[in-house]
């Protein structure tokens, strides 16, 4: 179960976070993805490609500086390991 808990502009995620299984659990900071996105990411407490396939595009998209570019790479970074946000088909 997800609990979702919003804070001013920011959506923030409690510590029972959906894990995706299909993915290994890759730190954010270790991914391809521009500084910007992964600051915003991890400023949004997306930790892992793991926890940030559970989410879903509204869910990304309300990450704090996380806008259309953001959301390519991220689509970009999913799909090298054949994943993708939760409400996406591939």
């Amino acid at each position: 179960m997800q609990e979702m808990i919003q804070t001013g502009q920011e959506t923030v995620r409690k510590e029972n976070e959906f894990i995706c299984n299909n993915i290994p659990p890759v730190p954010i900071i270790e991914t391809g993805m521009s500084a910007a996105t992964k600051r915003s990411l991890l400023r949004g407490g997306v930790e892992t490609l793991s926890e940030l396939a559970g989410y879903s595009k509204k869910e990304v998209l309300a990450i704090r500086s996380i806008g259309e570019k953001g959301l390519q790479e991220i689509r970009e970074e999913l799909a090298r390991y054949s994943s993708h946000l939760k409400d996406e088909i591939l």
